[in-house]
């Protein structure tokens, strides 16, 4: 008899954990359910089409000046069955130019990724041509072209004049690369810094989405200001 009441609370004691356990675990939320994806991006969503992680490129000084030119990262997504493309980006902060296939295919991605000479700089000057002469004061008459010259300012008796002709140039263009194009925002209006953000519309065949646009995270160590103090002094 006492075996079996032994057994009894036993298996009583088992079932009472068991429903505790059930009763502790239901209704509860995982701890990963509310967590937002860790990227420094905007996005949007146009249907199917997923717009993730765009942002601009980490400016070298840590700061957009008026009229310098930004490169916009990201990635495109399309999830539908059926093909898309991207048609336009625009944006109130200056002028928005795409270069490479902007096609994006069922079920394919499109990479905006940094030019192929890394970011553009906008320090580039005009250059200008002095016409002073290097050598005296020329006179009346002098020739242009380097040939000698008699008296009357016509080519001497047996001088050779000779002609140089310009060498064609040569421009070479990055090649087109299918699921990649280069964004570049140019002219921007005002001063964008890290912590700002900025307006961009993606228009595709399907419709459109604006999002807000940051500036990446700085990829590299941040260096100290000059003059800074170093490390502990000498003992």
């Amino acid at each position: 008899m006492s075996r079996v009441r032994h057994s009894l609370r036993y298996a009583t004691a088992a079932v009472g954990i068991a429903l505790a356990l059930a009763g502790c675990g239901a209704g509860q939320i995982s701890q990963t359910a509310g967590m937002e994806p860790a990227v420094n991006g905007g996005e949007g969503d146009v249907g199917p089409i997923a717009v993730r992680d765009i942002q601009l490129a980490y400016p070298p000084q840590g700061v957009y000046e008026p009229g310098s030119t930004a490169v916009v990262l990201g990635t495109l997504v399309n999830s539908a069955l059926t093909d898309d493309e991207l048609v336009s980006i625009t944006s109130p902060a200056g002028q928005v130019t795409i270069t490479g296939d902007k096609s994006l295919p069922a079920g394919r991605s499109l990479i905006l990724e940094m030019p192929a000479g890394g970011l553009p700089t906008s320090s580039s000057r005009p250059t200008t041509t002095s016409s002073t002469p290097t050598s005296g004061t020329p006179t009346s008459g002098a020739p242009t072209s380097g040939a000698a010259t008699s008296g009357s300012g016509t080519p001497a008796s047996g001088a050779t004049t000779t002609a140089t002709t310009p060498r064609p140039t040569t421009t070479t263009q990055r090649p087109v690369t299918i699921g990649k194009v280069t964004v570049l925002l140019t002219g921007i209006g005002e001063e964008i810094r890290s912590g700002k953000t900025i307006e961009l519309t993606f228009t595709f065949r399907s419709g459109s989405v604006t999002i807000p646009v940051p500036i990446a995270v700085p990829t590299t160590p941040r260096q100290p200001a000059a003059g800074g103090s170093g490390g502990g002094g000498g003992h």
